[in-house]
């Protein structure tokens, strides 16, 4: 039927919302948003309603985000990183990279954004560092950096603060505050 159909659907794309859990918008209280993921899941239930539940619910994934933390959250520097984003009180999404890695487009765009040479971007103590053969280059270029960040994300120096126009590295974390 058509209502087991949108139902369906409703409850596909909130699973999706789920996922995103951790990338919410820190203005939003943990409270807040779970109190919107109970409501829409109340809505998802009744015949032929489109509540207003939902909305707020996918409004509070969807809001736009001036700053975006590149983040893995085995990393005590990157913890760190996030917890005082969550002091200052910013609105901030977390890209978990090793999950979802960047695009080739979008890596360039952030080298563009660091404006540091592109082996202060990657990780030289890492294993996949040797294994890819850099550390035998006397120096890397941006193209390089890609490529290896594409082969093997975690050589991706963290944590990344981003905003549109620039980006820093929060080595040690208290840099990130240079863009709040």
């Amino acid at each position: 039927t058509p209502f087991e159909a949108g139902l369906a659907r409703r409850k596909r794309f909130f699973g999706d919302f789920l996922v995103a859990q951790e990338s919410y918008p820190a203005r939003l209280s943990g409270a807040e948003f779970f109190s919107r993921i109970v409501r829409a899941r109340q809505a998802m239930t009744q015949p032929g309603t489109r509540s207003r539940s939902v909305t707020l619910a996918c409004q509070a994934r969807y809001e736009h985000a001036v700053y975006r933390l590149y983040h893995n959250p085995r990393c005590s520097k990157s913890r760190t990183a996030l917890a005082l984003l969550e002091e200052a009180g910013t609105s901030f999404t977390v890209i978990r990279y090793l999950d979802e890695p960047p695009s080739a487009s979008t890596l360039q765009a952030l080298l563009a954004k660091l404006g540091v040479p592109a082996a202060d971007v990657l990780r030289h103590n890492e294993p996949a560092f040797r294994s890819l053969g850099l550390d035998q280059l006397a120096e890397i270029d941006a193209e390089t950096a890609i490529q290896a960040l594409l082969k093997e994300p975690k050589l991706l120096q963290r944590p990344i603060l981003e905003t549109d126009d620039r980006a820093v590295i929060g080595r040690p974390p208290e840099q990130i505050r240079t863009l709040l």
